[in-house]
């Protein structure tokens, strides 16, 4: 299907989706029991047909809405981050959050590691692979720090239109918080790009 086939298809879809819901929401009836309760008139076909119009073109507002809102972190600023208080970084360095896995069992390693999973980490490196998290909204970068090791840090969808425009091997510095480690590579979810990057 053409792409401008396609993207009608989502919009009308979206559109019956928002329409559906005002045409038989709680809003609307109470409107049409207050309208008989206060001695009003039967709607006559021109004034249901204008609440009809009325209802269509909102219902075409709020789908508009709704991709205006997701479009506009990614264009202008960049998408809002997590309140600075609510994190705690790590200040040790990526060589020695790995170093446990390289000394010792995974086992042993994991327990040394547990005090570092769900805290902030900052890391810079080079972009080897940008792609589609499975089975879920958003992207995920592959990248690598000194070609030893590797970050695999998952953004949810507000950062897609930013992640979209990476190159591999392009330079980046990006936040996250720690989800795993092993000897050579360090998992990140809720990340965020830093701009700019840093030295």
């Amino acid at each position: 299907m053409p792409p401008l086939l396609r993207d009608l298809q989502r919009f009308i879809g979206a559109l019956w989706k928002e329409w559906r819901v005002i045409l038989t929401g709680s809003g609307l009836a109470a409107f049409f029991v207050l309208w008989k309760l206060s001695g009003g008139a039967d709607l006559s076909g021109v004034l249901a047909w204008w609440v009809i119009a009325l209802t269509f073109a909102f219902a075409c507002f709020l789908v508009w809405r709704r991709e205006y809102r997701a479009a506009q972190g990614p264009t202008g600023a960049l998408p809002e981050s997590t309140p600075a208080e609510e994190r705690i970084f790590v200040s040790e360095s990526i060589y020695s959050l790995v170093e446990p896995y390289q000394k010792y069992t995974s086992v042993q390693a994991g327990k040394l590691a547990e005090v570092y999973l769900g805290k902030w980490l900052k890391v810079n490196g080079e972009v080897s692979e940008v792609s589609r998290r499975l089975g879920r909204k958003g992207y995920e970068i592959l990248f690598y720090i000194d070609r030893k090791i590797f970050i695999q840090a998952e953004f949810e969808r507000q950062w897609d239109e930013h992640l979209r425009l990476l190159r591999r091997d392009q330079s980046i510095s990006a936040i996250g918080k720690i989800r795993g480690l092993n000897s050579s590579q360090i998992w990140l979810e809720d990340c965020e790009i830093v701009h700019p990057p840093t030295a």
